[in-house]
């Protein structure tokens, strides 16, 4: 039975490729960061699945992480990493501190380095003993590694770092029968979204008693209804998880994969449409003109 390992699967994306892994024959550790949700995960589960305690963000966690999984493998390594853990935060370079960019950072690329670092002798170990197939590392990023927003420019910037350190770290591994595919998608059916508009009004608030409030209140304003209007059309993290087993099954898997709504209409528009024209787009889309 091959061996998956899924960050962030609490909830959302790492929640459902858990459950359809699980369903299709693989070994899950599912990473999750509560002890309640090691509980939830496990009831809803087979025996195939084991929750385990893992902040991407925490160093000793990933090193009992890394115990756990190579004494339950018996040596025999990991097929697949699925780093999924992220979080967002909303807020202008001049409305946001550093450590705003820092904590997204931490988890969305930093943890996922220190992941992928970790576990990577566990997929050398599954190699080794089946030279004939490939194993993977999939890197579950965003649209917003694909073009900037407005307001979102620490999330944006961490999905472009996590577009660069995927594509690298495939022509690193081309040799060693270990693939990397990055997928991005778009609104997908998730807490982020609940969380993002706690976050809204919580910056209003704030953004009222600063110097900066006439300039970035009609934008959040704007970005709310944006957020309202992609939550409705937002995909099951299902189709994910799906696309997560089709790489699995592929003899020779892409290095990007776009999916959910609006995903594959942005990609063309950043090759295709001249810049002034989709930044002009996008500045009346979020009320800076």
């Amino acid at each position: 039975m091959k061996s998956v390992l899924v960050t962030g699967a609490s909830t959302g994306i790492g929640r459902a490729t858990t459950r359809y892994l699980d369903k299709h024959g693989y070994f899950v550790f599912a990473g999750v960061r509560k002890e309640s949700d090691l509980e939830s995960i496990q009831r809803e589960s087979s025996i195939n699945v084991k929750p385990i305690i893992l902040d991407v963000s925490s160093c000793n966690n990933i090193n009992n992480a890394v115990t756990t999984v190579k004494n339950a493998t018996n040596k025999h390594g990991l097929f697949a990493i699925v780093n999924n853990a992220g979080i967002t935060t909303i807020g202008s370079l001049e409305t946001s501190e550093l450590g705003d960019y820092k904590k997204v950072f931490d988890v969305n690329l930093f943890g996922m380095v220190a992941i992928t670092k970790s576990f990577l002798p566990l997929l050398r170990n599954f190699q080794e003993r089946n030279t004939r197939k490939i194993c993977h590392i999939i890197n579950i990023s965003s649209i917003a590694g694909l073009q900037g927003y407005p307001l979102f420019s620490a999330y944006n910037s961490s999905k472009f770092a996590v577009k660069g350190f995927s594509e690298a770290l495939r022509l690193e591994l081309f040799s060693s029968g270990i693939n990397v595919s990055v997928i991005e998608a778009g609104a997908i059916a998730t807490e982020i979204w609940n969380k993002s508009s706690d976050e809204i009004l919580a910056l209003k608030s704030k953004l009222k008693s600063s110097n900066h409030s006439d300039h970035y209140l009609n934008a959040l304003d704007k970005t709310e209804t944006l957020l309202t209007k992609a939550q409705s059309k937002a995909a099951s993290p299902d189709i994910v998880a799906e696309l997560i087993h089709k790489i699995f099954s592929s003899n020779s898997p892409k290095f990007s994969y776009l999916i959910g709504p609006d995903s594959k209409l942005i990609g063309i528009a950043t090759k295709i449409v001249p810049e002034k024209t989709r930044h002009r787009g996008i500045l009346k889309e979020f009320g800076f003109i």
